[in-house]
């Protein structure tokens, strides 16, 4: 779902010609080899045995194979899967729509085409790149100052800067922070009911 909505992103990036010149090579590099990648993921997640049959085709990867049927292997039938398509693309809508409203809220005007294009693009850079969970905000924050560079014409840097980083650090802490604390919430509260429940050692 990240793959597909990044390069229809940046597809939609290039077609309202907001792609610098010189990130045009890497954007025509991403478009070539996106769609091969989503060919590649749609093979394994529905078609692991023919994806299966191809690696044990040949010599160096049939060991390979073996192990990764092993670790693979699961008996989700074809309703299962795309039931899963289904939640992810409908919480890949909501992050998307929440960083709309948010944008706009801080008053980045920008259209509805271009605020998808730009951050379904920001949510493929920052699923490309391994980052460390504790650099994840400052890597969200940065992502988004480089896509929506193309996008917002910075008449006033230090204002839309600021204004990208507090919608980046919003969305961050409505769907992290905030089901970070109800989490431990209920986990203490589980917790404390354990031990009030469990038997106490006889000390004597």
């Amino acid at each position: 779902i990240l793959l597909s909505g990044g390069i229809l992103g940046l597809g939609l990036l290039r077609y309202y010609d907001y792609v610098p010149e010189e990130f045009l090579p890497y954007s025509n590099f991403i478009l070539i080899i996106g769609p091969v990648m989503m060919a590649f993921c749609v093979l394994i997640y529905f078609r692991q045995d023919s994806f299966f049959r191809i690696l044990e085709g040949w010599n160096f990867t049939k060991k390979f194979s073996n192990t990764l049927r092993i670790k693979l292997k699961s008996d989700y039938n074809n309703q299962s899967l795309f039931k899963t398509l289904f939640y992810s693309s409908l919480r890949y809508f909501i992050y998307t729509v929440q960083y709309i409203f948010i944008i706009k809220a801080f008053g980045l005007n920008l259209g509805i085409a271009e605020s998808f294009a730009a951050i379904s693009f920001i949510f493929l850079l920052q699923t490309g790149l391994p980052i460390p969970p504790s650099m994840g905000i400052l890597a969200r924050s940065s992502f988004s100052l480089f896509v929506f560079g193309w996008v917002i014409n910075f008449d006033d840097t230090i204002y839309y800067q600021s204004l990208i980083f507090t919608s980046s650090l919003c969305l961050w802490i409505i769907n992290v922070i905030i089901p970070a604390l109800f989490g431990a919430y209920y986990l203490s509260n589980a917790i404390d009911s354990i031990e009030k429940v469990r038997p106490k050692a006889d000390l004597r």
